[in-house]
């Protein structure tokens, strides 16, 4: 594992992200993934639409809360997501990244959670890349007491994390991330400031990830199947269908 802030990059020509992921030649279609409530922390509370918003010490700060979301990332994974911030931006660490599961994410000291072991990669608002409790400079520090938009690219083909602040490209943080642990991994916030509020925005997935799932679904589907004309008793909507027979021609024998 390697922290870094400048990894050299091609840029592509593509236009499949627009200007969501410059540079970046993956096609994307939304996800709907949100946080994890099984992991909130005290003094914690989700709220909004499909709990994307998350209220960190929602009266007073005693320590360090974060939490993952219930995205899973793995070696065959590309997502993108966004984290909006409210102005209450100061305090020891308020950290963007992600990590292995974790059922349990609250500290009685104020901390740089994510990063703080082998396990986690994070951006803390200090501009300050952390992980394995080793911190590099990556970036500026985000200014204090000001809204800010995180955005975060897991490469999952790549290993590497990649970082936007308010639409500004910083570049990759981390390369490597599957050298020391298989995943998968996790989005992940955290605070240690009172009142922190951060909500997730757009959510995307890899669609070529997408078409091999199907595909895969597909063919296990077809592999339990005696013959191509009990397609039909499948209950399956008629283009499903349409689609597995046309599958069943490429991969199997047809009656």
């Amino acid at each position: 594992m390697r922290l870094c802030n400048c990894i050299p990059f091609k840029p592509s020509t593509s236009s499949d992200c627009g200007s969501i992921c410059p540079g970046v030649n993956v096609s994307f279609v939304n996800d709907d993934w949100s946080w994890n409530l099984e992991c909130l922390p005290p003094y914690s509370k989700l709220s909004g639409p499909d709990n994307r918003t998350v209220i960190f010490n929602e009266i007073w700060s005693f320590g360090t809360a974060g939490i993952q979301g219930d995205k899973r990332l793995t070696r065959d994974t590309i997502a993108y997501w966004e984290v909006f911030v409210s102005h209450r931006v100061f305090g020891t660490a308020l950290m963007f990244g992600i990590g292995a599961k974790q059922g349990y994410l609250y500290a009685n000291d104020f901390c740089h959670m994510i990063g703080d072991n082998a396990h986690s990669w994070g951006l803390c608002h200090k501009g300050l890349l952390w992980h394995g409790s080793i911190s590099v400079r990556f970036c500026e520090p985000f200014e204090e007491f000001k809204p800010t938009k995180i955005a975060m690219l897991f490469d999952g083909p790549a290993g590497t994390l990649r970082f936007w602040k308010d639409d500004q490209d910083l570049g990759i943080g981390f390369a490597n991330m599957f050298e020391h642990h298989d995943g998968p991994f996790y989005p992940m916030v955290s605070s240690t400031a009172a009142k922190t509020e951060m909500t997730l925005g757009r959510r995307l997935q890899n669609t070529q990830r997408l078409r091999r799932l199907s595909d895969a679904a597909a063919i296990s589907v077809l592999l339990n199947l005696t013959s191509r004309s009990a397609i039909c008793d499948l209950p399956l909507p008629a283009d499903s269908k349409r689609t597995l027979q046309q599958k069943w021609d490429d991969f199997r024998t047809s009656d």
